[in-house]
């Protein structure tokens, strides 16, 4: 390069690099007769994107339409065009640079810009429940420039990889590039180079991945909603103090709960966990709550099911959902409550852990049914409750998050659907990534 380009690159670097998003700035080029038009705009994402524009004649009656504008003289000495730029241009900036290439020069100080917006790969991690929950892996922060370089350890899950790079900046984060690759499902160790400013280049996959015309509201929208339950686990707690039909219409409908789970979801294990009513007569012993089946095949929960009696009903005001909760959380540890749902079937409110202004007694163990049920992270909780739902007390809304129905009407695929245990088949493009 020489000298005078050196010049020319120092010259155009700080007027180029400080344009701000979607500002445009004129370069003018005025050699021996014509005057060559170039724009450069920093774009959306932060990206300097240059154009040429149509040349300008020495008759032109065209109009200023930027705001600002350089003029870069390779010409030596003066042609009858300065008088339309100066007209067009008044407070124009001039530089003389004979010979220059200006073409080279604009690509080369394009291509010097650092990131005004930090860079960062969509990616995918497993919540505390099972869930699917986008989120930005850094690579490069704003201020880097070409060349540098990331290593990442990326987790494929399918047959195709989408990366998907966003740029993100106080406004939030901005699509920049949507690539695809074909690779078998594996654990990839990838070399993530910022070629440029608006281009990244990913090396180490099997395949060099390329453009794709997917867009990017379909690949969110086709995104399974949770990831597959390595050991599915369903926990059926079920109020069996009551009269007798009462009781039996909850059994049936776990029976058949429980059935239409196993038809769709493969390697389910079922526990049961019936529940009554603390005892507070004299003489007379407090049953404790005891799960019935702990992760047992459905065909045998259910079994146990349809031999489970009636208890006696006790005191009416209150059943042990608290105590239950409490057996619920020994049952399942913070690891494994991911894979499992409970389905809860009664009608009667919890004991509170103290007096309140409630006629109900506390419970004797002073337990806690919000704390408890705040401690479960499983990945659904439905409910089915004997009286109508806009009748059913507050901690049947609680149990019910994600599906509360009443006996009467609840249908049995829906409570299945509910409870999020099924296998979603929808492909996973986006790379996973274990992230706290």
């Amino acid at each position: 390069m020489i000298k005078t380009e050196v010049e020319l690159r120092a010259f155009l670097g700080p007027a180029l690099h400080s344009l701000a998003e979607e500002q445009r700035l004129t370069v003018l080029e005025v050699a021996t007769s014509d005057v060559r038009r170039f724009e450069v705009v920093r774009d959306r994402v932060g990206v300097l994107r240059g154009r040429r524009l149509a040349d300008l004649p020495p008759d032109t009656t065209a109009v200023n339409d930027t705001d600002s504008a350089l003029l870069i003289r390779t010409a030596v000495g003066r042609t009858q065009i300065d008088e339309v730029v100066r007209n067009l241009y008044p407070d124009v900036t001039e530089f003389v640079a004979p010979d220059a290439d200006l073409i080279e020069v604009l690509r080369g100080v394009v291509a010097d810009d650092r990131l005004t917006r930090s860079y960062e790969l969509v990616v995918v991690r497993r919540t505390p429940d099972g869930g699917v929950q986008l989120q930005g892996l850094p690579l490069f922060a704003a201020g880097a420039g070409q060349g540098e370089t990331v290593h990442v350890t990326l987790r494929c899950l399918t047959d195709r990889l989408v990366l998907a790079v966003c740029a993100t900046g106080e406004d939030g984060p901005r699509l920049l590039s949507l690539d695809a690759t074909k690779l078998a499902p594996d654990t990839y160790q990838v070399i993530v180079e910022l070629r440029r400013p608006g281009l990244v280049r990913f090396t180490g996959l099997p395949e060099e991945p390329r453009p794709t015309g997917d867009r990017w509201s379909d690949l969110v929208a086709g995104l399974p909603r949770r990831f597959p339950s390595a050991r599915p686990h369903l926990i059926c707690a079920v109020e069996v103090s009551g009269s007798e039909e009462q009781v039996a219409m909850r059994l049936h409908l776990l029976d058949g709960a429980i059935g239409a789970a196993d038809d769709a979801i493969p390697g389910l294990q079922v526990s049961v966990i019936p529940y009554g009513s603390h005892e507070f007569r004299r003489g007379v012993r407090d049953a404790p709550v005891r799960p019935l089946a702990q992760e047992v095949e459905p065909a045998q929960a259910r079994s146990l099911i349809r031999a489970q009696a009636a208890l006696e009903t006790g005191y009416v005001l209150a059943a042990q959902i608290e105590c239950m909760l409490e057996t619920l959380l020994m049952l399942v540890g913070e690891e494994s409550a991911a894979d499992s749902a409970l389905l809860t079937v009664g009608d009667r409110p919890a004991f509170p852990p103290r007096a309140n202004e409630t006629e109900i007694l506390p419970c004797p163990y002073r337990r806690d049914w919000e704390a408890a049920l705040a401690s479960y992270g499983g990945r659904a909780l439905v409910a089915v409750c004997d009286r109508p739902t806009d009748a059913a007390e507050q901690v049947w809304h609680r149990l019910g998050r994600d599906l509360l129905v009443d006996l009467d009407g609840a249908d049995i695929r829906e409570v299945v659907a509910a409870l999020a245990l099924a296998p979603d088949r929808r492909p996973m493009p986006f790379p996973l990534i274990e992230m706290v």
